[in-house]
């Protein structure tokens, strides 16, 4: 089995003639459209600026039908969060997250929410850092962990964006999975 991890850099080549049906192609929030490869995971970053934010529209021509949603935050990681904030601001994000699932329609797609725990042990085990590791390094680091033999192929992927991720950390610890063949970027 092929894992596709596909970023939101600017597509470089076209790779839709290497992903076979049997392959999983993951993508995230609004998939870039320089790649039209379709989603069977989107993992989205459902953090509170982006919730409230009406930029992350998602195009529902790169999910499949039976997409299967990953949201980054669960309700208690968004609650953690936003513990030290008014009442106001927490009713507010559940209100807008509401509103942005079905303005996205996605309350028709299977989902879960990812393990809150599990990311501050990414970011604190793995690349030794108080900062949020990126939605790409976390699911890299979770397909390597849950899907031991398959093949994990990474495209579209630069390192660089919001100032808060760890991006030069994540950068050499994939390039040291590159080194060990546990990953391959495309």
């Amino acid at each position: 089995m092929k894992i596709w991890i596909i970023g939101n850099a600017p597509n470089k080549q076209n790779i839709d003639h290497l992903v076979n049906k049997e392959d999983i192609v993951v993508r995230f929030n609004s998939p870039n459209p320089s790649c039209s490869l379709r989603a069977d995971v989107l993992f989205i970053a459902n953090a509170y600026e982006n919730v409230r934010s009406r930029k992350m529209n998602i195009n529902k021509k790169y999910l499949k039908k039976n997409t299967f949603v990953i949201y980054r935050f669960s309700l208690k990681g968004v609650f953690s969060l936003l513990k030290k904030q008014k009442i106001f601001k927490i009713i507010k994000y559940l209100y807008r997250f509401l509103f942005f699932i079905l303005r996205n329609n996605l309350h028709h797609f299977k989902y879960k929410f990812f393990d809150f725990n599990l990311i501050n042990k990414i970011a604190s085990d793995v690349l030794k850092t108080d900062k949020e590791p990126s939605s790409g390094f976390i699911i890299i680091y979770y397909f390597l962990e849950k899907y031991k033999d398959a093949k994990i192929i990474m495209h579209n992927f630069t390192f660089e964006g919001w100032d808060g991720h760890p991006w030069e950390k994540e950068k050499k610890y994939v390039q040291r999975l590159i080194d060990e063949n546990k990953i391959l970027h495309i």
